[in-house]
């Protein structure tokens, strides 16, 4: 583009990019130009007029094509399989010589022997000693009485609450969830006041009239008076369900003001086909291509009734092989095939 005008280069941008009737020659696409409709289509008086959706969504795709030739597709494995060779060999690169291989034979056998030793083999035998086990039970019964001190000391000192982050550091989630289980329950067992992290103390909010209060010995009887308040708190989960079924009610219950046939959101993609296809070359025939035709999806949902519909059609699915002697196998179809009436 820099050897031309400035005319001659817009032109050549414009020819190069491609649209929906017009291909540029010599291209090789991995993925095709793609055209695409949408249509939108609200009801802002949905709340009242019932006879069209809220939402209306149709998109429509003319056609989806993938073509990769042989080079691209060995290209695209060799890739896979060098992350995945980079992720196996992500454990032992700490250990790998930095020298070549060819007159360093002994540093690179060290390298695989350490590798494998220190990876593989030390590992397993360390985590099922019995040392280690025992190690590892102290930590977590330490982590736990830690922990306990820390929830029920009002203000835990440094030392402790510093501790407790190192013993965290050296346990997993799974056995730091359960000493706090355990710690939290035998606290509550021996009577215990928890304080958690972010609670206001009552006796903080008292004030001076609360202090008042409670040196003429009305917090004991304020305490003893108090009863709970709400559905919530005066009935169980059990109580709750019988009393909400002998009612009729229910807490996801749908919006009665809604008819239940109103359809409320409406959403319609059509595709006319798709295709997958592997070439050997540019010019030569298909070695394996999958096509589809004729997919659509709708999805309607009806919130007067909480229902939800989904709806799916295939015209075609065809996979066809390399062609043999000027024919295509057909590897799978949907397509039925009718074969004439013969004789047994």
């Amino acid at each position: 583009y820099s050897h031309g005008s400035c005319e001659e280069a817009l032109e050549n941008l414009k020819y190069g990019v491609a649209a929906y009737n017009v291909i540029p020659e010599n291209y090789e696409f991995v993925f095709r130009p793609i055209s695409a409709k949408a249509k939108l289509r609200m009801n802002p008086r949905a709340d009242t007029d019932f006879s069209s959706p809220k939402f209306n969504l149709e998109v429509n795709l003319e056609k989806i094509a993938m073509e990769l030739n042989r080079p691209q597709y060995l290209s695209i494995m060799e890739l896979v399989e060098s992350y995945d060779m980079m992720s196996r060999n992500l454990p032992y690169r700490k250990y790998r010589p930095n020298v070549c291989v060819c007159d360093h034979a002994a540093e690179w056998w060290n390298y695989a022997v350490t590798g494998i030793l220190e990876v593989n083999v030390k590992p397993r035998l360390h985590m099922w000693s019995w040392k280690h086990i025992r190690a590892h039970r102290q930590c977590v019964k330490k982590y736990k009485e830690l922990y306990k001190t820390r929830m029920t000391t009002k203000k835990p000192s440094e030392a402790v609450v510093k501790a407790v982050e190192e013993h965290e550091k050296m346990l997993d989630i799974f056995n730091i969830t359960l000493a706090r289980q355990q710690g939290e329950v035998e606290a509550v067992k021996a009577g215990l006041k928890i304080y958690r992290p972010g609670v206001k103390d009552e006796e903080e909010n008292s004030g001076w009239f609360g202090w008042m209060w409670g040196w003429s010995g009305g917090t004991q009887a304020k305490t003893q008076d108090a009863k709970p308040t709400g559905l919530g708190e005066l009935m169980t989960p059990e109580e709750k369900t019988k009393l909400y079924a002998a009612i009729g009610y229910s807490e996801t219950a749908a919006d009665l003001t809604l008819p239940k046939s109103f359809e409320a959101v409406m959403l319609s993609v059509h595709l006319t086909s798709l295709s997958v296809t592997l070439k050997q070359e540019k010019e030569k025939t298909d070695i394996f291509e999958l096509a589809v035709s004729g997919l659509s999806t709708k999805v309607i949902q009806r919130p007067g009734a909480q229902a939800i519909k989904f709806e799916a059609k295939l015209s075609a699915f065809d996979v066809k092989g390399l062609p043999q002697r000027k024919t295509t196998p057909c590897l799978l179809s949907s397509r039925n095939i009718q074969a004439n009436d013969s004789d047994p």
